[in-house]
């Protein structure tokens, strides 16, 4: 599984969002994507599982559970993926 996190910053990382989505749609990632996409509320992604905001319980289980991370690189996201 990958799984994609835009934790809970305020920018949009839309491009982010969209290019990943894209991409799991081509196949190019193989199989399962999570996408978390924050402050996006009118993103809908058409080829991957996606939900807003985690419980802190839920996000460390799919970091857990990834056998990628690709996230905005915020300090909250890199100190649980270390």
């Amino acid at each position: 599984m990958i799984f994609v996190t835009v934790g809970n910053a305020t920018q949009g990382f839309r491009r982010l969002l969209e290019a990943v989505d894209d991409m799991a749609g081509r196949g190019a990632l193989g199989g399962d994507v999570f996408i978390q996409h924050g402050y996006n509320a009118d993103f809908r992604a058409a080829h991957c599982r996606q939900e807003a905001f985690l419980q802190m319980e839920r996000f460390v289980q799919l970091i857990e559970e990834a056998e990628v991370v690709i996230s905005h690189a915020g300090a909250g996201t890199l100190f649980h993926v270390l």
